[in-house]
């Protein structure tokens, strides 16, 4: 679309000047002329793609901040918090083992929080995979928008030609019937064309959000084994120290305290990076947002010098003077749907 918009501005620019530079202006002492212009922004042929810009920005916007998932990158630190913390109390607690004469800890054994991990990193891969789905179903509407508006710009002409001449009232019964039947066939044809882009973007969608599910339950089952893993290996030293073997050393320490070691930095790495992405993810969701309001003010701003530039000439054309947007004086002549119309007809041609 941006490449569209591009395309579209150098053409309003150009017709505003081909108008600016063909047609008179407004007496100075005419008689006032009132122009709404929000009203002719409505009416501009090119108004549908500001409001395609519009919905694009909300569908962002809901996508930048969903409910209820706004701190997510605190709870995934306040989860690396509490994972440390429990390694290192059972770390400490390991290290605290005597050899010869244990101490064997009777309560106060540290909680196991590897449930909250496996739930936290979750809900993290449903976020990242629902952002990620959203955008992409966006850029496909998008997509099916373009193909729409390309059709509609290759045969405007024809359908204005075909437009026009309905309108004649003298016209063959026979020739409005075949006329009208080819208004009729290029809808169908845009019709066709646009649902079939829409019928592949929706198989596309679908294999697209396949694979994102499979990649998260893959990730999701490797985390949960590793947690189960550590679970296990957590409770049997626990059983261990509680009834001490005769074969305990100073070797089966050292590897406990390894294993917690290893354990809280997987644990911290793995929730670190899915911090790391969501943050990757919104930095690149606001570059989009800025680039799409970017594009959607350059349009309306070449909208409405060329609508403020086709004002003047109506304006002139008809004898009047000086063209007021607002607080018109009492008694000026609303031109706005001249204005609408001479905008369409100079885009048609």
């Amino acid at each position: 679309m941006r490449r569209v918009s591009l395309g579209l501005l150098v053409a309003l620019a150009a017709c505003a000047h081909s108008t600016a530079s063909q047609s008179p202006t407004p007496r100075p002492f005419g008689q006032p002329a009132r122009l709404d212009l929000q009203r002719a922004v409505a009416g501009h042929p090119l108004a549908s793609m500001l409001r395609q810009y519009d919905a694009n920005l909300a569908t962002l916007q809901l996508i930048q901040t969903p409910a209820g998932l706004r701190n997510l990158s605190e709870r995934i630190a306040a989860d690396v918090s509490d994972a440390q913390d429990v390694l290192n109390a059972a770390a400490r607690q390991t290290g605290a083992i005597q050899i010869r004469v244990p101490s064997i800890p009777t309560t106060g054994t540290p909680a196991d929080h590897g449930e909250a991990a496996v739930a936290t990193y979750r809900d993290a891969l449903q976020v990242r995979n629902d952002r990620a789905l959203t955008l992409r179903a966006s850029q496909l509407q998008e997509s099916q928008a373009n193909a729409a508006y390309a059709f509609d710009r290759t045969h405007a002409g024809t359908r204005l030609q075909i437009r026009v001449k309905l309108r004649n009232l003298h016209l063959e019964p026979n020739d409005r019937c075949r006329m009208q039947a080819e208004l009729d066939a290029l809808q169908s044809q845009e019709d066709r064309l646009v649902a079939g882009i829409r019928r592949q973007d929706a198989i596309t969608l679908s294999e697209f959000a396949n694979a994102l599910q499979r990649e998260a339950i893959s990730n999701l089952n490797e985390l949960a084994g590793d947690v189960e893993e550590h679970r296990r290996a957590a409770g049997q030293l626990r059983d261990d120290v509680r009834t001490p073997a005769a074969a305990l050393t100073l070797d089966d320490r050292a590897i406990a305290l390894q294993a917690y070691k290893t354990s809280a930095a997987d644990i911290t790495q793995r929730l670190g990076d899915v911090a790391t992405q969501n943050r990757l993810a919104a930095a690149r969701l606001a570059s989009e947002m800025a680039s799409v309001q970017k594009a959607r003010a350059a349009l309306r701003s070449e909208i409405v010098a060329s609508i403020e530039t086709t004002a003047d000439a109506v304006a002139g054309e008809r004898g009047l003077g000086r063209v007021y947007e607002s607080n018109a004086p009492a008694g000026a002549t609303d031109i706005t749907s001249s204005v609408i119309s001479h905008v369409r007809s100079t885009l048609m041609q």
